[in-house]
């Protein structure tokens, strides 16, 4: 199901950039022009947003999924199925790209080399298929590298130092509530009266940190509730991944590489669109399920079993990577 919607979302994407216009996936909401980037005044990229009208969400949302899959992709046992989940794997990073989001792709990359750290150490994946799968990366990537080169180098017009008094602002509150916060959903109500000098006449928003957002309105509490919540969540799944089973430790190795993405989009982004939420409880029920179904010992042919090559450059004659 998350394979197909990957492949359904990024659909979406790629007809949105072709048509250069949102719209609802059953047409259902009145189409309106894409956001676009203008770079040195006379290069223009395009933004889409997908199904969900919103480029960082779709960001987020891709990027899970784009995690998801990659586990999905180290449980097949046939080149057909390795051949489609890498395909989608593909079209699913490009249009992460064309998402345009900084915070996304810093997140992705991380998530990414830890995915490939985990996967090297347990001995799931061979060197040479890990150079073989980064340099088809780079090979997705070299079409774009004008846009990616454009985004992190050119102005944006101010969008990132906006964050730092939203930041000093953030913290102002936290300093006047440090236990318990101002309570969920106030900050947009009390955030005037925590303006300063410095604040006064810059752009007011809710802060673009998610953590920075829970400690303000939930307290210490609240935030280190939150935190337990994702080492928790992280610590389920490193259990599962240590099983080496072949359907879940795989799955379970792409919740934890999706958690450090977002973990640091939460950095810069305010991570509360609904599809983000559903997301992220999604994630943490399936450590839980994947936890609970080792605990009861799942079924796991030893046909399918993870074997660990012996050598760091794997068997000549063995498979790249995967069950087998």
């Amino acid at each position: 199901m998350m394979l197909a919607g990957l492949f359904l979302q990024v659909a979406v994407v790629y007809i949105q950039y072709v048509t250069g216009t949102q719209f609802d996936i059953l047409m259902g909401e009145k189409s309106h022009q894409m956001n676009r980037f203008t770079y040195r005044r006379d290069v223009e990229f395009l933004r889409p947003g997908g199904t969900f009208h919103a480029y960082n969400t779709l960001a987020d949302y891709l990027t899970t999924l784009l995690f998801i899959n990659l586990g999905y992709l180290f449980s097949q046992k046939s080149n057909t199925g390795r051949f489609l989940v890498g395909a989608c794997l593909a079209l699913g990073t490009a249009a992460l790209i064309l998402t345009h989001s900084r915070g996304a792709w810093a997140g992705f990359a991380m998530g990414t080399t830890v995915f490939f750290i985990i996967s090297l150490h347990r001995r799931w994946i061979t060197l040479k298929a890990g150079l073989v799968m980064l340099t088809s990366g780079i090979l997705v990537l070299l079409p774009f590298l004008p846009r990616i080169y454009f985004r992190l180098t050119e102005s944006d017009e101010g969008s990132g130092f906006t964050r730092i008094p939203l930041a000093k602002l953030a913290w102002n509150i936290i300093e006047a509530h440090p236990w318990f916060g101002v309570g969920m959903n106030n900050y947009g109500i009390v955030m005037q009266d925590y303006l300063t000098t410095e604040i006064r006449g810059e752009w007011l928003h809710l802060v673009h940190n998610k953590y920075l957002l829970i400690f303000a309105e939930m307290g210490f509490f609240g935030i280190a509730s939150f935190l337990l919540l994702m080492f928790g969540m992280m610590w389920l799944s490193y259990q599962c991944v240590k099983a080496d089973h072949s359907l879940l430790s795989p799955l379970a190795l792409g919740i934890i590489a999706s958690l450090i993405c977002d973990g640091f989009h939460m950095m810069v982004d305010i991570f509360q669109a609904r599809a983000t939420v559903e997301m992220f409880w999604t994630m943490a029920a399936l450590s839980v399920v994947a936890t609970r179904l080792l605990h009861r010992g799942v079924r796991h042919d030893a046909s399918m079993a993870w074997r660990r090559t012996s050598h760091p450059f794997g068997h000549p004659f063995g498979h790249p990577f995967g069950p087998r």
